[in-house]
């Protein structure tokens, strides 16, 4: 039996994570802007015990001419991936465009979604990256 699950949301963001979560904002969103909780999820991808991070353009607010992130097409946006290092930095490990982000745990836990016209993806650390199946 699996349980798809929303991935679950982390009452205050680490600082690498905010501080990703601002430089993003402040290139997604020209005049400035917020991601919702939900954007932006702290948890352990590639099973070492340290939480990574998940940031999903699909839940950025902007303000002025872009309601929506630069990062976001017409019917999908960039979902970052970061590992956390060792010394506790978040590393850019992957990006994939899709909407719908859906968490289900696992060992390694996996993430899904659609892609352009509704194509479903899923995504999971491989022990060296991330890899579609």
């Amino acid at each position: 039996l699996m349980i798809a699950l929303a991935l679950p949301v982390a009452a205050d963001p680490s600082a690498a994570a905010a501080w990703l979560r601002d430089e993003q904002i402040a290139e997604g969103c020209p005049d400035g802007g917020a991601i919702a909780s939900e954007g932006l999820i702290e948890i352990d991808l590639n099973m070492d015990g340290r939480d990574d991070l998940v940031l999903d353009h699909n839940a950025m607010t902007c303000r002025g001419d872009w309601s929506r992130s630069q990062f976001c097409g017409v019917q999908a946006c960039s979902i970052l991936l970061y590992i956390r290092s060792a010394d506790g930095l978040l590393m850019p490990a992957d990006e994939v465009l899709g909407v719908n982000l859906v968490f289900t745990p696992g060992d390694p836990p996996v993430l899904s979604g659609l892609a352009h016209g509704g194509d479903a993806w899923r995504l999971r650390w491989s022990g060296t990256g991330f890899e579609l199946f």
